[in-house]
């Protein structure tokens, strides 16, 4: 499944600075079909020259319709009070020049009205104060419902 972003992923500047360089993206995202799980991956990089000092928060705004069951990923601790605003944090470090990907499980709405937009965004205490946080939003389309429709017999 093709996944289709509204927007460019953000990247905070690099060149000649001492602060590190995080970016984020959706990567995959399962079908969505009403009332059943989806998982949503994100991809967080760092390919600037500085190391991302923890406590990495990844923050995702899930739109009416989803909602947040669990976090698939080690090392990720997540958790969402309304089940639309996920915070996610990572007490690990993202060294300059690796990556990460977050996986998370979502609920669908029986009644999610598609298609539907996600937004992302990545922080560290290694970013640049002065620069936006940066942010990936991205259109999720609805999968095939007629795969998980019941059946129906003729009487």
């Amino acid at each position: 499944m093709t996944v289709q972003g509204d927007s460019p992923a953000e990247t905070a500047p690099s060149s000649g600075s001492v602060f590190a360089d995080l970016s984020i993206g959706l990567i995959a995202a399962d079908p969505l079909v009403p009332d059943q799980p989806a998982t949503l991956t994100l991809l967080v990089l760092n390919p600037g020259n500085n190391d991302a000092a923890s406590v990495l928060t990844l923050q995702d705004t899930l739109p009416p319709g989803l909602g947040f069951a669990s976090v698939l990923t080690d090392g990720w601790e997540c958790a969402a009070d309304d089940g639309q605003f996920v915070t996610c944090t990572s007490d690990s470090s993202l060294p300059a020049q690796t990556q990460t990907q977050v996986q998370l499980l979502l609920t669908t709405a029986p009644d999610a009205a598609f298609p539907l937009t996600n937004t992302a965004a990545i922080g560290s205490p290694s970013l640049d104060p002065a620069v936006p946080l940066p942010t990936t939003v991205n259109t999720l389309p609805a999968g095939d419902t007629a795969a998980v429709s019941p059946a129906t017999t003729d009487p």
